[in-house]
């Protein structure tokens, strides 16, 4: 990055600072859990001389939502590949089931967006093809873009 030229290819630049970004968060997440899970130590510690239940408690909800949060950043660990940030296209077949199978595709569809919705990524419907009901053509097809997979 403190290369002259660096600035120069917008979109290797985009890319290096985004997995400099990657690292640097994961990293960091690394650091915070350990700082966390030594202050559950101390409290843990204290709490056991004190003979202090309700703490002791507590602390060990603590524990179990710090391993949460590292599962989490377990998950982001093994999707930090070069292709693992690209963006994923879904096509959806409803197949020469009549309206059954053209009803079915249309629930995978919402099943998929609402996904993509509540992990926080973008989706557009790109292509959507429905089956004609007149000539008894059902093979309806819809594809899904779905991106935003930020470490």
């Amino acid at each position: 990055m403190l290369d002259a030229n660096f600035w120069q290819d917008k979109d290797n630049s985009k890319k290096v600072i985004k997995e400099k970004k990657l690292y640097e968060d994961l990293v960091n997440s690394l650091n915070q859990s350990i700082q966390k899970l030594n202050d559950f130590d101390d409290l843990n510690e204290l709490a056991l001389e004190e003979n202090n239940l309700a703490v002791q408690e507590e602390t060990l909800q603590n524990i179990k939502d710090l391993k949460k949060e590292v599962k989490k950043n377990e998950i982001k660990c093994f999707l930090s590949d070069e292709a693992d940030s690209l963006d994923c296209y879904i096509e959806i077949h409803a197949g020469a089931g009549g309206t059954e199978s053209q009803d079915w595709a249309d629930m995978l569809r919402r099943m998929y967006l609402k996904w993509s919705d509540k992990k926080s990524f973008t989706s557009n419907l790109i292509s959507e093809h429905k089956g004609d009901e007149a000539t008894q053509e059902q093979e309806g097809t819809q594809v899904l873009q779905v991106s935003g997979f930020t470490q």
